[in-house]
């Protein structure tokens, strides 16, 4: 469904899209299915390809950080364009929601 890697305990998994109401029913069920009931459950979405987040992209991030957080998981996003970071940052999201610049800002927890 989508492309990921894995980098020590975390799941790197690439978004290449918007999430919309179709697209984000299934990112929630296959990260369920995928990782979660397999005991993963330290989450990196890399967001590097979208250009921007609406208030349902939101309600989505904050869904999956309450989901993973009750499994005594972690989500947290990659590479955001200064666009999303502003929302994240506005909507407060990223005040619960770890927010990495790359790769290299993560080297120390893997």
């Amino acid at each position: 469904m989508y492309e990921y890697t894995y980098h020590g305990e975390f799941v790197i998994i690439k978004l290449k899209d918007e999430l919309n109401e179709g697209n984000s029913v299934e990112l929630k069920e296959w990260i369920a299915n995928e990782f979660l009931k397999t005991g993963y459950n330290k989450i990196l979405l890399d967001m590097s390809k979208f250009k921007s987040i609406n208030s349902h992209t939101i309600g989505i991030l904050i869904n999956l950080h309450r989901r993973i957080s009750l499994l005594g998981g972690e989500l947290s996003i990659l590479a955001p364009n200064a666009n999303v970071r502003r929302v994240l940052e506005m909507t407060r999201v990223s005040s619960f929601i770890k927010i990495y610049e790359s790769l290299n800002d993560i080297k120390d927890l893997i």
